[in-house]
């Protein structure tokens, strides 16, 4: 299984988004057929507990948040390096069923 986990964590609206998707993915990547891929956004130093817990990750800039570059940003990546994903996991403030 492939999980994509789009997620966010700044001084704005704490780690607690971050930390839940964190946990959850190492319970899943416990199974080695599983692999999971985060896309983050938001203060710069906090990607740094992806990386401690050992996932790959991606950092995602946007000066204002909008859906539309949201997804787009997040295509390129997956085109470009040929992921694919069976779950997505979204744990963000200003991610809704427009995304």
């Amino acid at each position: 299984m492939n999980l994509f986990v789009r997620v966010e964590a700044s001084s704005k609206c704490g780690t607690g988004h971050l930390k839940r998707c964190i946990a959850l993915s190492k319970k899943i990547a416990q199974n080695k057929n599983n692999s999971v891929i985060f896309f983050f956004s938001g203060d710069e130093h906090y990607a740094k507990l992806i990386e401690e817990a050992g996932f790959k990750f991606f950092i995602l800039t946007h000066d204002n948040f909008n859906h539309v570059n949201d997804v787009k940003n997040i295509n390129e990546i997956i085109n470009k390096h040929k992921f694919y994903f069976d779950f997505i996991l979204v744990d963000h403030y200003k991610i809704d069923h427009l995304w």
